[in-house]
């Protein structure tokens, strides 16, 4: 599954169709409150679209603020700008924080499939939003800074943010409960490209490639033309 964030900018049916090409189908939505003009537009074309290419897509409501992860360039169609990973399963606390150990496992090996020192933190409360229940961020090491910074954040809400979409499932006992989400910022640009252009800049001013990147990019190194 791929959740998109998006919000206004993102309205247009052209824009949305080119996400469901580009492999949405969880349409988060993310508006500031009030705006329920907009919000009621976006869910429109969102159905428009669903019309349109026979291909169904999920909704999440999220009123908290605009903050869009993936946004259309003009005349370039969609660009992802971050890959966040969205699991709704039943409402089985256990399960939902193993599931966020694994989460927790992806973002680090990909941090080592991309050659990269970081640390992991878990949260504590004070540095959590309200709808979280547990949450871990990592923290890869950027030279310019001289120190760690965020690239990765992954969080078990439990059944907050279901209860706020009204998003149920009917229980093998017949009861009608809210299922659990959690949500995983599995690679973010521009932080993680920071981390890999400082911590793989060669003394020459040249830039590695890490091996795992190679067989995508067609070569090992970026140097000056």
């Amino acid at each position: 599954k791929i959740c998109c964030t998006i919000g206004p900018a993102c309205a247009d049916v052209k824009t949305l169709a080119d996400m469901v090409k580009a492999g949405m189908n969880i349409a988060r939505l993310n508006f500031s409150h009030g705006d329920y003009k907009s919000h009621e537009k976006l869910i429109k074309n969102i159905r428009k679209v669903e019309e349109k290419t026979d291909e169904p897509i999920a909704i999440m409501q999220d009123l908290q603020g605009p903050k869009i992860r993936i946004g259309a360039m003009p005349d370039k169609g969609a660009m992802i700008k971050e890959g966040e990973q969205v699991i709704l399963d039943t409402a089985d606390i256990n399960k939902s924080l193993k599931w966020l150990e694994d989460l927790v496992a992806i973002s680090e090996e990909v941090l080592k499939e991309l050659e990269l020192p970081y640390h992991v933190l878990l949260m504590c409360t004070g540095e959590m939003g309200e709808p979280q229940y547990r949450k871990y961020d990592i923290e890869t090491w950027m030279p310019s800074r001289n120190n760690y910074g965020e690239t990765h954040s992954a969080s078990a809400m439990l059944d907050f943010q279901a209860r706020r979409a009204n998003v149920r499932y009917r229980a093998k006992d017949g009861n009608i409960k809210y299922v659990h989400m959690l949500n995983n910022t599995m690679l973010a640009s521009p932080r993680i490209l920071i981390a890999l252009w400082e911590n793989h800049q060669q003394q020459d001013g040249s830039i590695k490639i890490p091996a795992a990147l190679r067989p995508y990019v067609g070569f090992e190194k970026i140097t000056k033309k």
